[in-house]
């Protein structure tokens, strides 16, 4: 069984945080949380983030991650598939598919890293319409 871990990024700290725990609504939906700093903020300054359960280069790889596959020279944003239900490797600033996981890794080679993510690096998703 994989780990349930989440991060948010604090829009009002434009900070990444890791979250110690959440309060949902009535709808399910989160609401308030505390970081691991034992901050805390509601859901217009925050954005969540869900842990992946792989890990790459020994790093655990999370939503809005961006990696990059050096060999191959392309970058992908990793999303959530809501309709699929799983987790796709969005290809940044260049046409083509998001694929899954398992195509990315048949794809990828082990000069695969994290380089950032959406929120703290926004430059490396230039390019991208």
């Amino acid at each position: 069984m994989r780990e349930i871990k989440f991060r948010i990024w604090n829009k009002k700290l434009n900070e990444m945080r890791f979250v110690e725990s959440i309060e949902f609504n009535s709808n399910f939906e989160p609401f308030f949380i505390i970081d691991h700093k034992h901050d805390s903020c509601y859901s217009d300054d925050f954005i969540l983030m869900q842990y992946t359960g792989i890990k790459i280069d020994n790093q655990d790889l999370y939503g809005h991650d961006i990696v990059q596959d050096f060999i191959n020279n392309k970058c992908y944003e990793v999303i959530w598939d809501k309709y699929g239900g799983m987790w796709l490797f969005n290809p940044v600033g260049t046409e083509g598919e998001a694929i899954d996981y398992y195509e990315f890794e048949d794809k990828a080679s082990s000069g695969t890293i994290i380089v950032g993510n959406r929120y703290e690096n926004p430059e490396l998703l230039e390019g991208e319409e």
